[in-house]
């Protein structure tokens, strides 16, 4: 009667093959057979102990590093807006022979000149522009996250210019470009405040171009009427907003504030309408109230 065989040590790289899970009997001058397969889950000497029927044998085996197949780097799109996100996955060309690792990163090229980078252009899982990324054994899909998605999604600031993806793995190194589109300004919110003869306009927005050179007023009355001219009142801003962005690590992300000194019942003015231009255009209306 024979006990069945056991493993013992590094058994992550040590199996048995059709072996019995319980007593066998064998007659004398018998046999049964079964197998012992190594499979490394790392590289360098790895040992385990086979115990058949109380006799010890010691197992040695050397896994060495497998070669490392090309791959293909993939972002979402060629083609990206600001104030967004995309994603980027790895795959390689055959399955891995053993569990790989690598990193990928961003690099941001911008189209202004004398401009500061754009810090918000990250990755989301680390908050920087790095993240490592896993190929399990068997697969040909690369994990991010601690393992827990196929992509590394990342935000793509608020600057115009280029995002270059860089992927390195093992001999291997993969770059993707992606282009952030330039624009007019975007407008996303505004609120006034009301003082003893003033009137304070607030707005929120970006200009990815970071050339904002003239913002636009528009008012108007409690019974919706515009008060003014049509056109509404012009306000130089390109030198203001120069210095700001080039000083600014947010790339074209502002706040805009604009005080009017106002005669008369300042509560007359219910809402004001504005809009900034770039060197690309203008910008939709927001309404401050």
């Amino acid at each position: 009667m024979l006990a069945p065989p056991t493993l013992q040590g590094e058994i992550d790289s040590f199996f048995l093959l059709q072996a019995p899970e319980s007593n066998r009997t064998v007659p004398p001058n018998g046999f049964y057979e079964f197998k012992a397969e190594f499979r490394p889950a790392r590289t360098g000497l790895i040992n385990a102990t086979l115990t058949v029927d109380g006799r010890t044998i010691k197992l040695v085996s050397n896994g060495l590093e497998g070669e490392v197949p090309d791959f293909r780097l993939l972002p979402s799109a060629a083609d990206v807006e600001s104030v967004s996100q995309a994603d980027a996955r790895i795959e390689v060309v055959s399955a891995a022979a053993q569990a790989l690792s690598g990193t990928l990163t961003l690099v941001f090229e911008g189209d202004v000149g004398g401009m500061p980078d754009d810090t918000n252009i990250r990755f989301i899982a680390t908050g920087n522009r790095s993240i490592a990324f896993t190929v399990p054994a068997g697969s040909t899909r690369a994990l991010f996250a601690g393992g827990s998605s196929d992509a590394a999604r990342f935000q793509t600031g608020a600057a115009s210019g280029k995002i270059r993806l860089v992927a390195k793995l093992g001999q291997w190194e993969r770059s993707a470009q992606l282009n952030i589109r330039s624009d007019a300004p975007k407008l996303a919110s505004g609120s006034l405040r009301r003082g003893s003869g003033t009137l304070t306009v607030n707005v929120n927005g970006f200009d990815n171009m970071r050339s904002a050179s003239t913002a636009v007023f528009f008012f108007f009355d409690t019974t919706g009427k515009q008060i003014g001219g049509a056109s509404g009142i012009e306000a130089p801003v390109g030198d203001v907003f120069g210095t700001f962005f080039r000083a600014s690590p947010t790339g074209g992300v502002f706040q805009l504030r604009a005080d009017f000194p106002v005669q008369g019942d300042v509560n007359a003015i219910e809402s004001v309408q504005v809009a900034l231009k770039n060197s690309l255009g203008l910008s939709q209306r927001v309404t401050a109230r």
